[in-house]
């Protein structure tokens, strides 16, 4: 794992990349995908994986009394009523079947639905060149920096379950 401290406009970012692959298996063995974490004053927005979910966790924060023990009921006390935990709805996570076989073709549909609009509108078409330029400059720019990935050729990782058949999603 690389890691690095930079800042982006101003803000301090982390970035830790897995550069390892299974040069016979390179679909597999990967240990994150994209995991995003935005620490704010409030709290904390968090991508966990490529699929989802997208999580808010609140800052806490209650006041203290006069002997400077935190004040856990009556007034003053109503952010405690909060969730310490929201996904967002409709970033849920799901198995990857559904991934394969639904996720990645809508989001392949709505790539090609995007280029078809741009086909005579040259501003469109520009717009979407120069993002994409954009994004291949900087993964250009950022594999240099990473060097050659190491080659791997682990065995299969013996499978975890959390919990029998599809688990209960969170307190309903």
């Amino acid at each position: 794992m690389l890691r690095a401290a930079p800042d982006i406009g101003g803000v301090p970012v982390t970035l830790r990349v897995q550069n390892q692959i299974h040069p016979g298996d390179a679909d597999n063995h990967a240990f994150l995908m994209h995991r995003m974490t935005l620490a704010t004053e409030s709290g904390v927005l968090t991508l966990a994986d490529t699929h989802g979910p997208a999580l808010w966790q609140p800052r806490l924060h209650t006041h203290r009394d006069a002997t400077h023990r935190l004040v856990l009921d009556g007034p003053g006390t109503e952010r405690l009523a909060a969730l310490s935990r929201s996904t967002f709805p409709g970033s849920e996570p799901d198995t990857f079947r559904v991934v394969f076989d639904t996720q990645w073709p809508q989001a392949i549909n709505r790539a090609l639905d995007a280029f078809i609009a741009s086909i005579g509108n040259p501003a469109l078409a520009q717009s979407q060149s120069a993002w994409t330029l954009s994004v291949t400059r900087s993964w250009h720019h950022i594999s240099t920096l990473l060097g050659p990935p190491a080659l791997i050729e682990p065995a299969t990782p013996p499978e975890v379950a959390l919990c029998q058949q599809p688990c209960q999603q969170e307190a309903e």
